[in-house]
């Protein structure tokens, strides 16, 4: 509760126009990771940050830094060059190594940003400690502040009996220190030292979990199996409990939620550049029914509809009603069966209709996702489409939106609509 109030504060005290990017936490770190082989690539790493307030997206000239088990040596990784698109209380955005091409063959998302370990460096396995931001509420040069300093960064992780200087004075009021070293390592290759509380003390903040490391699209990694680190069958127990009573939606139960953005892209010269992108974060994404239950798509399997008002057919008078398949077989769970996360739909090379990619996820994430491309998209921008209704079917339930609000409109080439409302519910 305190660290709310005290993000609270630093809000008032800051325009939205200062509060930049430094209300945000590192939320999930991980050296090391088996790649489809499923060998252990020690290049693949990353690091995720969450956002706890709105307007916290202009992350450029920020910096990422890796120190040496007791502090006497550092490399900067990267530093920020560029902003990201999206911003929220519990969105999150993505740095990686060693490049776009290696991480997405291993994980089936693309980061925010990478870097390439055999220049910058890396991320040690087995201690160490990894800084990212900057000092003050806007990133100033990097060229004015110390990097070795850690007290400049917005947040730090000290990990695996780290010795060196920590950060001991938050950035903002109320702003998160590191205390104690976690003894835990991110570099095992199966788990990453995942985020659990906000007490300013790395020791009990930081827990080995199974990695799902998510873009600022709310796309979340898939790394294969992984079975959660356990300590005793209480934990077991208890764990069992939970899911119990975080599932019980009835099956087949609608969920309208609201949309954070819809793009529809076209190309009347030609089709193969239609583009499709809709995106949901609210915290009523759930999972229905849960893992095996008729909710589930990997039993069940699944459909995405867009329905626009007009656009189609000639001089874009007709409505658009579109319906694409998303057969069970390209599903996959987020984590393991039972700890319902979420799910993952893949289909890189179009082989079942133009939907490329879906992930529903409940936890700490709560998106909805869905990307798609080429001729098979039916839904053409003739005319304004406005307003459009947008399904997702996984199993029997079905996550609905509406988008008829803010809008960026060009006839037969693009619309881009945002911040819609969640609709009364879902249409017929």
């Amino acid at each position: 509760m305190w660290l709310r109030i005290a993000v609270l504060l630093a809000m008032l005290a800051a325009p939205p126009a200062r509060a930049a990017f430094h209300i945000a936490l590192i939320d999930e770190v991980m050296s090391g990771a088996r790649d489809p082989t499923p060998a252990q690539d020690p290049t693949l790493q990353f690091v995720e940050i969450r956002m706890l307030a709105g307007f916290q997206n202009s992350v450029t000239s920020t910096r990422l830094t890796a120190f040496n088990c007791d502090g006497s040596s550092f490399n900067v990784l990267l530093q920020v060059p560029a902003n990201v698109p999206n911003s929220g209380a519990d969105v999150r955005w993505l740095m990686a190594s060693p490049n776009d091409a290696t991480f997405f063959v291993a994980t089936g998302i693309h980061a925010d940003f990478y870097w390439d370990n055999s220049v910058t460096g890396s991320i040690d396995p087995t201690c160490g400690m990894v800084c990212w931001g900057a000092p003050g509420f806007v990133a100033p040069n990097p060229n004015t502040w110390d990097p070795a300093d850690p007290d400049q960064y917005t947040d730090c992780l000290a990990y695996g009996g780290y010795s060196g200087p920590r950060k001991t004075m938050p950035s903002y009021a109320g702003g998160p220190t590191a205390g104690r070293p976690t003894s835990l390592t991110p570099g095992n290759g199966i788990d990453s030292l995942t985020r659990t509380s906000n007490t300013n003390d790395n020791r009990d903040d930081f827990a080995l979990a199974c990695p799902t490391p998510t873009d600022n699209g709310g796309m979340t990694a898939d790394f294969g199996a992984c079975a959660p680190p356990t300590t005793t069958s209480t934990t077991h127990t208890t764990t069992t409990t939970l899911r119990t009573t975080t599932t019980t939606a009835p099956p087949g139960t609608d969920l309208p939620i609201p949309g954070k953005k819809l793009i529809l892209k076209d190309d009347p010269a030609d089709p193969a550049k239609r583009k499709l992108v809709v995106f949901s974060h609210d915290r009523s994404i759930d999972l229905g029914a849960g893992n095996g239950s008729p909710d589930d798509p990997t039993l069940g399997g699944g459909s995405f509809r867009v329905h626009t008002t007009a656009g189609c057919s000639t001089g874009g008078t007709q409505a658009c009603d579109d319906t694409y398949n998303l057969p069970a077989g390209n599903w996959k769970l987020i984590g393991e069966e039972g700890q319902n996360k979420g799910y993952l739909y893949k289909d890189p090379a179009l082989a079942n209709g133009p939907i490329r990619n879906a992930a529903v996820k409940a936890g700490k994430a709560h998106v909805v996702v869905v990307s798609g491309k080429g001729a098979g998209l039916g839904d053409t921008i003739g005319a304004d489409p406005r307003p459009v209704d947008i399904v997702l079917k996984l199993g029997a339930k079905r996550y609905c939106m509406q988008f008829g609000g803010t809008e960026k409109l060009k006839v037969g080439k693009k619309a881009a609509l945002q911040n819609a409302p969640a609709p009364g519910a879902c249409p017929p």
